[in-house]
Parts: structure tokens; sequence; C-alpha cells
């Protein structure tokens, strides 16, 4: 800096240092005395003017509300020089019950909603206190804070607020400072009070024991919070985050319908914005079980958006839709506890907030006892004087009578009782009764309560453990006065669980159909019935259709389907809709996204375990298993390629299994391969891999069916059996060694039917297990008979199956009903057609039960 002008005001500056200068002066002030709360009273400088202002204006509960722009403009008048726009908000969020837990401003009138729907004009409204602002200035008058003066000399306001406990806490609060923010979450008053009494009692609290009395956050607008790991992180160091999601409700809509009500929405989540954002993802099909949705908030009920949903439709289901789908629905809460103290910001956290606030509030309590000892010793001093005069009072009234004017009189007190002027005043101004006997007694009463109080007031500025004491009762009277309640439910559990978690483990039973619908049903819904009485119909099925698969699961399991082109899709078993008897289901296309072609098998699986396998089968013979943890993410929308085929191939077999088990594999030749699954004959294989050859086949062959033979997992043993082979109509007997499989192939055949109604089923035992990639042995004899072999598959005695023609005949008959024939059979006829006519699909379906009316005993 260099004066350029002697005498003058002009001086020369460097650019650079005076920016940094103005900005950083700039920024301090923004910080201080508008963005961040004191830690002390947990407001800012603005709510701070707004409540005193109303203190000033006696606009208690016990007053009526008072005009918004009169409270308005004396704050903009008398101590916040800013735009009166700026003050009326800051006066309105104070009063919305959805915007603070703990509301500080009483309102009449229009004050918006929770579908951010401004508040009228500020010369329509009114205000006034609520009951628990009061109490924030219940000793104010007592010197308990500093007071300073306002922007322009004439009015004096407080620098803090005299609050005892931890309000920063129960209302939160919300910032943005230059290069600083502060984000404080609202909390339960009476929580609050109650950690903050502990930390009073055991300065060394653990984070722990914090939780247990203050377990989360606390919003006005409820909701579910969860992910309570960065709630301990915040508690520790100020900074953390939480997750609050929607609340809902099943509840019966008319016709037998069920409706998916949201009852409570997410803090500062706006619920018209809400709304618009569900309709879009229901307009855009990310919500596929909800026919519609309208909001039916009303005062009594101030969030209830209602979703109508399809029918067979699952209220979990379709939460969890809108939640994938639609911010708002579940938002993340940060904590950034940057407050003021000092005037200096700092991050801190809870125990620290209650430190501060415990040394704000030991603070008040000493000054306001000063203020009532100081009172109380004038008081005692006067009253000294007063019994002084009494003690001489004959004496006392003939200097009064006797003396020319006041000023004589007074100071003739003060000689006569040696008195100051003060005790000599008081005795001029005593009236005359007060000489009577009963108001003597009154003043010697007096006297001696002010000596004991002056005793006791005493002592609580000697000792910190009485000023303690009372600040712990006081904060005790204002928890039992002003809790309530909690509203926003707390899960200690979702901060590790996905989204569906939020549904309950049930066993359920998937049903499918033939022609592609699917449906689950409790199996708690599917009661056991008494011998002699009507069966049940659990799935309505079309002309033509049938149950195919019934599939024992949990809502938690995988539902998985591959297609023809080896596109995997996956869903969890809670997604497939729930229906009850007799109700048809969903098509498949409906429930799978991306599904777009012909699916060749449904699994179930609980997870994607590395020991068990997706074995799967092309036409050409190529064969391949992979661990399911290569398929997790078939779950996300539009499934994956699960299996990579040469152009031209297609899939027609696909399994789960695991080590040990046995693969077979028929060829349209009427042959079959049977081999064991480890790793000698079957490597396991990664997803973007072709496989290895299964089968051999001759020209023109292709595979028409692949069976998993279930073990337990365990290697078979070995045993010497007699084989008998035919060679020019000569039969030899050999012993051979071969697995033991007698307890895996018992009640399992292998089905084969040709394609002009002929079939046989043959003992699983009837072939023995070989190497893979071989010519395998005969099944099935094909000739004119029976045509081509179509069909191959496993099947047991208690199963159906049904057998479709070219022409749309149908034929449904039992497994047991089938002849039981050597491998080298051609079987019988299962179905008779004419002779232009041809099968073209074979389904095993599930045993109908005979239905019988009900039987009086």
């Amino acid at each position: 800096m260099s004066l350029l002008t002697p005498g003058s005001n002009i001086f020369n500056l460097a650019i650079e240092e005076h920016m940094r200068t103005s900005y950083r002066d700039y920024a301090m002030s923004v910080i201080t005395d508008r963005a961040l709360p004191d830690v002390r009273d947990g407001l800012k400088p603005v709510h701070r003017r707004i409540l005193f202002a109303m203190s000033q204006l006696g606009l208690t509960q016990a007053k009526a509300h008072m005009k918004s722009a009169r409270v308005v403009g004396d704050v903009i008048g008398k101590y916040h020089p800013h735009g009166d726009a700026s003050v009326y908000m800051a006066a309105v969020r104070m009063a919305q019950s959805w915007s603070l837990l703990h509301p500080l401003i009483d309102p009449h009138g229009n004050f918006g909603s929770l579908d951010d729907d401004p508040p009228a004009a500020m010369r329509y409204t009114e205000m006034r206190m609520t009951r628990l602002t009061e109490t924030f200035f219940d000793a104010l008058n007592k010197n308990v804070v500093d007071m300073r003066p306002n922007y322009d000399g004439s009015e004096h306001e407080p620098t803090i607020l005299p609050i005892l406990w931890p309000q920063i806490l129960t209302n939160g609060t919300g910032g943005i400072a230059v290069g600083m923010a502060a984000s404080v979450p609202p909390h339960n008053l009476g929580e609050v009070i109650s950690a903050y009494l502990a930390f009073i009692a055991n300065h060394q609290i653990t984070t722990a024991e914090i939780i247990a009395l203050m377990p989360a956050p606390d919003f006005p607008t409820g909701g579910l919070v969860h992910s309570l790991d960065g709630y301990a992180e915040a508690i520790e160091t100020g900074r953390g985050k939480v997750k609050v999601r929607a609340t809902w409700h099943e509840e019966p809509g008319k016709r037998g319908a069920t409706t998916m009500v949201i009852d409570s929405i997410p803090y500062q989540v706006t619920k018209s914005v809400l709304m618009e954002r569900m309709s879009q993802a229901l307009d855009n099909k990310q919500v596929e079980d909800v026919d519609k949705i309208h909001d039916e908030s009303n005062a009594k009920f101030p969030v209830k958006i209602v979703a109508y949903l399809k029918p067979g439709a699952s209220a979990e289901v379709a939460f969890n839709q809108f939640l994938a789908a639609c911010e708002g629905v579940e938002i993340a809460v940060h904590y950034n506890t940057n407050l003021l103290i000092n005037g200096q910001p700092r991050v801190m956290g809870f125990r620290e907030i209650f430190e501060h606030c415990l040394t704000f509030s030991l603070e008040c309590i000493r000054r306001e006892t000063e203020f009532d000892l100081a009172k109380a010793l004038a008081r005692l001093h006067i009253l000294e004087g007063l019994m002084a005069a009494i003690g001489k009072l004959d004496e006392t009234i003939a200097l009064i009578r006797a003396a020319a004017d006041a000023a004589e009189a007074r100071a003739g007190l003060m000689r006569l009782l040696n008195l100051d002027i003060e005790q000599a005043q008081a005795i001029l101004d005593l009236r005359l009764q007060k000489l009577t006997g009963l108001e003597l007694e009154g003043l010697t009463g007096e006297t001696n309560a002010l000596v004991l109080a002056v005793a006791d007031l005493r002592d609580i500025l000697a000792r910190e453990p009485r000023r303690v004491a009372i600040v712990v009762e006081r904060v005790s009277a204002i928890a039992t006065k002003f809790t309530h309640e909690r509203k926003t439910e707390v899960s200690e559990s979702l901060s590790t669980m996905a989204r569906e978690d939020l549904i309950e483990r049930e066993d359920v039973v998937i049903i499918a159909t033939k022609g592609g619908y699917i449906k689950r049903i409790p199996v708690s819904a599917m009661n056991r019935q008494n011998r002699g009485t009507r069966g049940k119909s659990w799935m309505t099925t079309g002309d033509n259709d049938f149950i195919t698969s019934l599939h024992p699961a949990s809502t938690h399991d995988y539902l998985m389907c591959l297609t023809r082109s080896g596109k995997l899709l996956t869903k969890k078993a809670f997604y497939i809709p729930e229906g009850a008897a007799g109700t048809k289901g969903r098509h498949l296309r409906n429930v799978f996204d991306g599904l777009e072609e012909d699916i060749v098998n449904l699994m179930s699986v609980a997870d994607f375990s590395e020991d068990h396998y997706l074995v799967t089968v092309s036409a050409d013979g190529s064969i391949k298993r992979t661990p399911l943890s290569e398929y997790k993410n078939s779950v996300n929308k539009g499934g994956l390629i699960a299996v990579k085929i040469d152009e031209g191939d297609s899939i027609v077999g696909v399994d789960v299994c695991q080590d040990n088990d046995h693969i077979m594999l028929v060829a349209s030749s009427g042959k079959a391969i049977r081999f064991v699954v480890n790793a000698e004959q079957m490597r396991p294989m990664g997803r973007g891999t072709v496989g290895t050859r299964g089968m051999i086949l001759g020209n023109g062959e292709k595979i028409v069916g692949m069976i998993v033979i279930r073990g337990d997992g365990k290697p078979q043993s070995k045993r010497m059996v007699e084989r008998v082979t035919v060679v020019n109509d000569v039969e030899t007997t050999t012993m051979v060694e071969e697995l033991d499989t007698d307890t895996m192939d018992d009640g399992n055949y292998l089905l084969c039917i040709g394609e002009k109604g002929v079939g046989k089923c043959t003992r699983m035992s009837e072939f023995g297990a070989q190497r893979r990639s071989g010519k395998g042995v005969a099944c099935f004899n094909i000739n004119n008979k029976t045509g081509a072999l179509i069909q191959a598959m496993g099947v047991r005695d208690e199963q159906d199956i049904v057998m479709v023609s070219s022409a749309g005949v149908s034929v449904r008959i039992h497994v047991q009903d089938i002849r039981t024939t050597g491998r080298i059979a051609s079987g019988t006829y299962l179905m008779n057609l004419d002779k232009t006519d041809r099968l073209v699909d074979v389904a095993k379906v599930v045993r109908a039960e005979p239905e019988e009316e009900e039987v009086s005993e």
C-alpha cells in the first residue's frame, strides 16, 4: 500500500490482495450472519430475529394471532434489513408441520402444502408463537445472554436465545454458505433430550448408548429410515448418510381388487412431483403390476397415493417396482453438522454438540442466578432499612413530620437509622398501612425468606453440580411437556438388505402352463383337503392349454427361463404375480422383461451357487455346464446371453445339475447316451464358450431330448453285472463293470414318442453310464409304424403327458398306463391319428386330481 497524494484518501492496492480480502470478508459474513446456525440455540440469525420480534410483540398462545405482515415489518424494520419475502418464507417454514418436526410458529391461514403450493401473501396469513417457542424466552429478561445493538443502533437484540437443550438436533437445519454447507436432519425431541441427559450423567457415553436412546432421525413426513451405519458415523464425526423411503400398506379395493397405498413419503420430497414421476414410470412400463394411480390425499390423510393393482398382482412387488423406477420413493439424507461456535464454523459430532449445549446452559443458569441474587440482595437491602425504621418507629415518624420537604426527611433518616439513600427513599415511599401488625409480620417473613433464598442462590453459584441439576430438571420438564411419538419408522436391518427383502420369506408354488401363463400360490393357501371332498382348481387354463410344471420355491428364490436362442432371464419368485384359486395368471412375456421367443424350460434355484450348474444342449449336440454364479446378472432387465451357439443351431434342453448327476441325451436316430457330470467327463465352462460335443450324430440327426438324472451329489460305487448282446442272432452274456445307479434310477423312465403316436417307457436302469461324446445305444426302434422320433423325456408314474397333433387334437394319459419295454422295442400306440395327422408336441404335465363330490358321513 502506498500513498499517491499527500493527505489524500486514495491508495494504490494490489488487485489480488484486495479481491482476496473482500471475498473473505463477504464469505465470513454469509457464513456467520446468514447460512449457518449457532450450535447453542440451533437458529440462524433470521429465525432468531423473527422469534424475538414475536416475543416483543407478545404473540404468545394467550394472545390472538397477528397478521404476518406486521411481524415481518417489525423484523425487517428493527433487526433484519433484508427483503421481506425472504423473512416471510423463513417464518412460513417454521410454521409448516411437514418442514419442522417441532414447529416454532403457530400458523393461521394458508401456509402452503406438501405439494409445494406457495403460501398466501403475508397480508392474509396470521401467526403467533407455539408453546414450545415461548419457553425460549422464559429467562431472557434476566440477563442470561448478551444483547447487542441492532443494525442502526436504535434497538437491541439477543446474540443468542437461552435454549437449554440441543435444539439444533430436534428441528435440524440446512444451509449453503460460501465454500461450505450445513445439513442436520431432525430428531425426536424426547429422544434427543434422553441422549442429552445421558451425556450429562456420563460424558464418556458411547455411540451405541446414544443410539439406544436416540435410534435414528425422525422426520415430520414419516417414512422408513434405514442404512444406519451412516447414522453412527454422523454421531461420531458429524458426517454421514441415512436413507429414507416411503411407507405403504395394502387396502381392499372395489370389486375384490387390491390397492397399494403409500401413506408417507421421504422428508422434503414434494408429493406432486413424486406423483408425476410415478405416473411416468407407469406410462413407460417400468411398473407392470399397476393399472393406475390416484392422489387421494386429504386433511385427514395428508399423504394417500393409491395404486390400483392388476388382477393377481402383488402389492409388495408393485411398491418395489416404484422403488426401482422413481426417484423420491427413497432418498439419501446427509449429515454435515457444520455449526457455529464462537462465530467460527466447525463440523462436530453429537457428543461435541451436547458438550457445547451443556456449557452454554450452565452459563445461562449462572447468569440467571446472578441476576436473581442481585435482585434478592437489593430487596433484602431495602427490607433491612424498613426493619430499622420499624425498630425506631416513633422517632422515624416524628422526623418525617418535622421535615420541611422530602430531601430533608431523606437526609434525616439516613442520619437517624444509618441508612443509604435507597433505603431512606424506600421508607419515605412506604404506605402507612404497612405499619400495621399484620404487614409488619409480612415484612419479617419476607426478610427471612430472602435470607434463605440468598443463601441458596450463592450455593448454586458456588457449586456446579447444583447448576447441572437445574439444567436436568428444566430439560426434563420440556421433554415431559412437548415429547410426541416418533413419526418415522426405524429399520436396523435394511442397511445390509436389498429392496426385495422387505418381502417376507414364504413358501410358494409357482404354476406354469404350456401356453405360457404363470402365477404363484402360497403353500399356506393350498390347504390339505379331506378324502371325499371336491378338489380345487388352482389355475384356470384356456382351450388346449394345460399345466406343465409346479415349482416349489421360496418367495426369495430365483425363477429362470432360457430361450431357444440362449438368452437367460431371471426373476425373483415374488415378482411372479400371486393369484387366487381359479385365476388364469399372467403371461410369461408380461413377467420377464425382454422375453420375445419360446422358452426351453423354467427352473427355480435358491441362489447362484458355485456348486450347481446350468447345463444346456443344442440341437447339433453341443453341450456344456456353467456354474450358476456366472448368471447373477441375468436378474437385470433384459437378461443376458447364457449360451453361445453356432448360427442355425438352437437350444433344445436346459436344466440345473450338480456334480455326480447323470445326463442322458437322446438323438432323432433313436439312440441315447448317458454319462456322469464330473470334471473328467464334462468340465465346467464359462458363459461365453460354445461347449463341447455331447454325442456323435450322423448326417441330419438332431438331439430331441436331454434328461438330468439326479443323484445325491456323491459319486456312485461300481458293481459287476451281466450284459446280453445279440450278434447275428447269437446271444452272448458277459460280465461288465458299471456304476451302481439303482437309487437314482428307481422310479425313473425314459419316454420316447414317435410322430405317429407310438411310444413307450424304458427303465433308466436299462442305460448304463458311458463316456461322453459316443454314439450311444438304441433306445427306440424307428420304423414306418412309429415315424420319426419327436420327443424324449424323463418321466415318473405319478405324472401325466399331453400329446398334441398338427390337427389340434390333444390327448392326456397317465404315465403309469404307458407300456414299459426294453431299449430296442418300438412301443404301442398312445394316440390314434388320421393318416395325414402327425404329433407336433408332447409335454409332461402335472397329474390332475379327480374331482369328487363331497360325501357325507
